[in-house]
This record gives structure tokens, sequence and C-alpha cells, in this order.
């Protein structure tokens, strides 16, 4: 799918953001530089790496209604999974 003609215009016009606060108040460090993370996502891109979602898989991307249906099942998964680990643990005793 090509990119809008004033795609790249716009993403030069966004604001630079500043990490000096993260790493001033946190003592964050960035795993990767702003060339890595923009090396390996151009090469994500060229690759077709990644999962199919709508932004960057084209005509791969699954139908919306199909990602809520998944997104359902995993929360519903998640839910049967927290409630087999209460019921494996016993009923909780007053401390």
């Amino acid at each position: 799918m090509p990119a809008p003609p004033g795609l790249l215009d716009a993403l030069l016009r966004l604001p630079l953001l500043s990490s000096a606060r993260a790493r001033r108040d946190l003592g964050w460090e960035p795993r990767y530089s702003a060339g890595e993370a923009m090396t390996d996502f151009l090469r994500g891109l060229r690759e077709g790496a990644g999962l199919p979602t709508p932004p960057l898989a084209g005509d791969r991307a699954p139908h919306a209604a199909d990602v809520a249906d998944a997104s359902e099942a995993e929360a519903e998964a998640e839910t049967e999974a927290r409630a087999g680990a209460a019921t494996a643990a016993g009923p909780r005793r007053p401390g």
C-alpha cells in the first residue's frame, strides 16, 4: 500500500521528545538507539515481519471483527487461567 504523498513531510514535523527526565529521575537508559530502532523498523517493513496489524499488514491484515474476537478470546482465557490458579491455591485463611 503506497503512503500518502504528505506522510513523510508530516512525520518530519512531529515534535521531538526528550528522555532526560526518565534518565534523571528513574535512571532509565534506552535499550536501543534511535538509529537502531529505525533500522529495525525499516528492515521489518521490507521483510514483512511482525504481527498482522492493520497499519503494517496491508492486504494481509485481519478484518477488525476477527481482531476483536481474538482479543475477547485472549481475555476470556486469561480470566479462566486466573480462576484456575486461585482454585489451585485453595481457600484463603484469615490471617
